[in-house]
């Protein structure tokens, strides 16, 4: 059962911890997901976290400062320095550790190396194997020891498997979490570790396991809910909010009768209550300057609502998806765009009257996707669309958008037999007829599980070097004045 908690409610919960040498309080900020530098819809920003951690630290000497992960990417600066600056802003935070995350990949293992490089804390992944290195990604530790005063905190950090579908790394494996869990926890108690945390960034049903048997003492995933989730044993914890931090307290003096029980704090901090550092804004200001005058730059106004929230662009047909599919299929003339939801990351409604500025584009699609065009068979696109209907119930980034394509599906079917029809141009699509592709070269190289694509014949390559928000800046700027709609392009009967 998961007990759903506020952002500022206050808990005294019992954890099973080793016994302490010496009686002293530690204080575990955990924080996740903020890849974006600035304060974002009011909710404060980097600037903001740096006062919360001046105040935290001015309070309690033993603070060690966790980051699950998300902060390289996705983000509009990202895609021009891959995710320097944030490095070197987290490097001001002095933040004790860092789990690498999925999208900690999205720019290639030797990216992930030069910014682990350019860190003054660790990167950390327990599960990840690099052929290149025999071992871990070079830069990348597979755990960590942390002293915190008299406590010795052990850190391991395990990556969804799901990343080499999502950002298709080009020679990393994941090992199996169990195995290299308890191979780095006997490691961390060898050394010594009192308090052993396992960072990730999905859902995992060995968990529970981990905690209930003793072999982690606390679990810290990095999802959008904030929440608990209740184990016999052990605190595991959701948090995937960009805007505040989790904060566990290990507090003296806590009851001893189970195995050495110990009391903890716990709550969620907002960085919206604190005010801006002035060092840590000045940095941000330098960074945001260097791109001002050009993300700044109107490009069109849209007549209608534009909704690019998370679970908008991955469960049904949006007018923002339709717009980007429009835009790839008519620079190719092709027969069919395509474009996946995990793609448009802006997380925003854009009420009527909205006036489209190129960081608007650049926001809603950050990663460095080029555009391509294939040519396919009916049988290749009924399955690729299959797959990209298979995972609504999990809010993937999978969910397709189209253009010249019309689908009716039943998502009460299981996963592979939703599709009801498919029209392409008004016309039924033929299993063995040959049609031409625009589509995002992520999803051609097969990310996603769109591997229906593979060894697909590439056409056209005019445009190629251009990056998707380019395809879709132009698009609107060409026309001014834009009114995308939902079509009935992806109508789900089971609704």
């Amino acid at each position: 059962m998961r007990a759903l908690l506020g952002k500022t409610l206050l808990l005294l919960l019992f954890v099973p911890l080793f016994c302490f040498a010496q009686e002293s309080e530690t204080t575990i900020v955990y924080l996740s997901a903020n890849a974006e530098i600035y304060d974002f819809k009011g909710k404060g920003g980097i600037p903001s976290l740096a006062s919360l951690l001046k105040k935290i630290r001015s309070e309690n000497q033993n603070v060690v400062v966790l980051h699950g992960g998300g902060a390289i990417a996705p983000s509009t600066l990202s895609s021009f320095d891959r995710g320097a600056h944030m490095i070197d802003l987290l490097n001001h935070l002095q933040v004790d550790g860092l789990s690498v995350a999925k999208s900690e990949l999205a720019y290639s293992e030797d990216e992930l190396t030069l910014r682990s490089q350019e860190a003054s804390f660790p990167f950390i992944s327990s599960n990840i194997h690099d052929p290149l290195s025999k071992g871990s990604i070079e830069g990348v530790e597979r755990s960590v020891i942390i002293e915190a005063g008299t406590i010795s905190i052990g850190v391991i950090s395990a990556i969804d498997p799901e990343v080499t579908l999502d950002y298709l790394p080009t020679r990393v494996r994941i090992i199996d979490i169990k195995d290299s869990v308890e191979k780095e926890v006997a490691h961390l108690k060898k050394q010594g570790a009192d308090l052993i945390i396992l960072m990730t960034d999905y859902h995992f049903p060995e968990a529970p396991f981990f905690l209930e048997s003793g072999l982690v003492d606390m679990v810290l995933t990095s999802k959008n809910d904030d929440q608990t989730i209740a184990v016999s044993k052990g605190f595991y914890l959701e948090h995937g909010r960009s805007d505040s931090a989790a904060l566990i307290r290990v507090l003296p003096g806590g009851a001893t009768d189970d195995g050495g029980r110990h009391r903890y704090s716990f709550k969620f901090e907002s960085f919206a209550d604190y005010p801006a550092d002035q060092k840590l804004q000045t940095m941000v200001a330098q960074y945001l300057r260097l791109l001002t005058d050009i993300l700044e730059i109107e490009v069109g106004v849209t007549e209608t609502e534009l909704d690019t929230r998370r679970e908008s662009v991955r469960t049904a047909e949006n007018a923002f998806g339709n717009l980007v599919a429009d835009a790839i299929r008519e620079f190719y003339d092709a027969d069919i765009g395509l474009m996946n939801g995990g793609g448009i990351r802006g997380d925003k409604v854009y009420p009527p009257g909205t006036r489209l500025t190129r960081g608007d584009i650049h926001r809603e699609i950050p990663f460095r996707n080029h555009v391509v065009q294939l040519r396919v068979t009916g049988s290749q696109i009924r399955e690729a669309i299959e797959n990209g209907l298979s995972r609504i119930q999990d809010v993937k980034g999978r969910y397709p958008h189209l253009s010249g394509m019309a689908v009716e599906y039943n998502s009460a079917l299981p996963p592979g037999q939703r599709i009801v029809s498919i029209k392409v141009n008004n016309k039924i699509l033929l299993p063995e007829q040959n049609y031409t592709l625009a589509t995002v070269s992520f999803l051609a190289e097969g990310g996603d599980g769109y591997d229906a694509f593979s060894g697909a014949e590439r056409l056209d390559l005019h445009g190629s070097s251009r990056l998707l928000w380019e395809y879709v800046r132009d698009y609107i700027s060409s026309q001014k004045v834009i009114a995308p709609t939902i079509q009935g392009r992806l109508r789900d009967i089971s609704r």
